[in-house]
């Protein structure tokens, strides 16, 4: 009967081992889905381009800041002045209503891309009128409506 004993103990402590690893996995994936879950204000898809003499500006961050308070949402062109904004949270989009702009750095398409610099050390664009320094306030009263509900594409002429 001894024999007996030591082979089912080993067989019961495998079977709380198991079920502690079932536990376990469930507790680590409902974890994951509960930290990823985006619980922000609602968001609305914004596209556009920006373009400067006619030229796609490549390279520029893009800020829009939302009249009503809140975070910011950001964007950086591709080689053909195209954009799409993200979220501060990193989520794709922007929340309704107006935006003050900024429009910080690049170069218009088919020009040097060398990084110019003050006398301080801050990057500019470069054509320093083209947008303004970093960290700068947005300039030229840029203001956009970002629609509710629906995309908004937004074209921007510097």
């Amino acid at each position: 009967m001894a024999l007996r004993e030591t082979q089912q103990q080993p067989r019961t402590h495998k079977r709380s081992m198991n079920r502690y690893s079932y536990y376990l996995f469930l507790l680590a994936l409902a974890a994951i889905i509960g930290c990823n879950a985006y619980d922000g204000p609602p968001l609305d898809q914004v596209t556009g381009t920006v373009t400067s003499g006619g030229k796609p500006l490549v390279g520029a961050t893009l800020e829009f800041y939302p009249d009503a308070g809140g975070a910011q949402s950001y964007g950086k062109t591709n080689e053909n002045g195209e954009f799409t904004l993200r979220y501060s949270t990193g989520e794709f989009g922007a929340v309704s209503g107006r935006h003050r702009v900024s429009v910080i750095g690049g170069h218009a398409q088919g020009q040097s891309s060398a990084v110019k610099v003050d006398k301080d050390g801050v990057e500019l664009a470069a054509d320093p009128d083209s947008a303004p320094k970093r960290g700068a306030k947005p300039r030229h009263g840029i203001e956009i409506q970002v629609n509710s509900g629906e995309p908004t594409f937004v074209e921007i002429e510097l």
